[in-house]
C-alpha cells in the first residue's frame, strides 16, 4: 500500500521555519509512546518505541510512504491497541500512518538535544551496560558536539545496522534505559545475554 501524508508539506515548513534540519518529536499511539526523528534531506521517519530495542523507518518519496504489509514492527503496532498479536496476520499500518499524519499537523515541539540533555544521561548512576532499552533520539545542533563512537556501536547492537549509518551520519545521538515499558515489540528473557551473543559474532 502507498499512504499519503497531507500534513507533510505543513510539517516541512515548521521545521525550515525554526531552522531544523534533523528534528526529534515525540508521538503516542495508543498505550504505545515512540521517539521520533525526522531528516528534512533524507525524507524519513524513524520510528522507536520507548522501553524496547525495536525502530524501524518510513522512507517517503515526496510525501507517499510506502509500506509492506507484512513487515514485522508494523505488525508488532498491534500491541499498542491491546489487539491480539498474531504473527500470521499482518497488521495494517494505515491507522498508525493516518495518526501520525494528524500529528505532525498539530505542530508537534521539535527539538534538537544541548549538551545539558546528553550529559544528565552520562551522569546516570545506573550503569551503561544495563542501559539497553531505546529511551529517546538525542540530535545535537551544529557546532555543538558529535555522537560518539561508543554510542554509534551501541546503536548497531541494539536497534541495527541502518539506524546505526542514519545516527553516524546526522550527527544523532540515542539515549538508552534500563527500564524496558509494559509493552514491547519483542520478548526477549535475558536482553544482556542476546548482546554478549551479538559481541561473539
Amino acid at each position: 500500500m502507498s499512504f499519503a501524508f497531507k500534513n507533510w508539506k505543513t510539517f516541512r515548513t515548521q521545521m525550515q521555519r525554526e531552522g531544523i534540519t534533523v528534528a526529534k518529536f515525540e508521538f503516542v499511539y495508543y498505550q504505545c509512546q515512540f521517539g521520533m526523528i525526522y531528516s528534512l534531506e533524507q525524507n524519513v521517519f524513524w520510528v522507536a518505541k520507548r522501553g524496547t530495542q525495536s525502530a524501524f523507518p518510513i522512507y517517503l518519496d515526496w510525501y507517499h510512504a510506502s509500506v509492506i504489509l507484512d513487515n514485522e514492527p508494523y505488525r508488532q503496532l498491534a500491541v499498542c491497541k491491546d489487539e491480539v498479536f498474531d504473527l500470521t496476520k499482518p497488521y495494517n499500518p494505515f491507522d498508525f500512518l493516518k495518526k501520525l499524519d494528524e500529528h505532525i499537523g498539530t505542530h508537534p515541539t521539535l527539538q534538537r538535544a544541548t549538551a545539558a540533555d546528553f550529559h544528565s544521561v552520562a551522569r546516570n548512576a545506573i550503569s551503561d551496560e544495563d542501559k539497553i532499552y531505546f529511551q529517546r533520539f538525542m540530535p545535537h545542533a551544529p557546532g555543538t558536539r558529535h555522537v560518539t563512537g561508543a554510542n554509534i556501536a551501541k546503536v548497531r547492537k541494539i536497534l541495527g545496522n541502518t539506524i546505526a549509518e542514519f545516527c553516524k551520519e546526522n550527527n544523532v545521538s540515542v539515549a538508552f534505559t534500563d527500564q524496558p515499558s509494559e509493552k514491547s515489540f519483542a520478548m526477549i528473557e535475558n536482553p544482556k545475554k542476546v548482546l554478549e551473543e551479538q559481541d561473539e559474532d
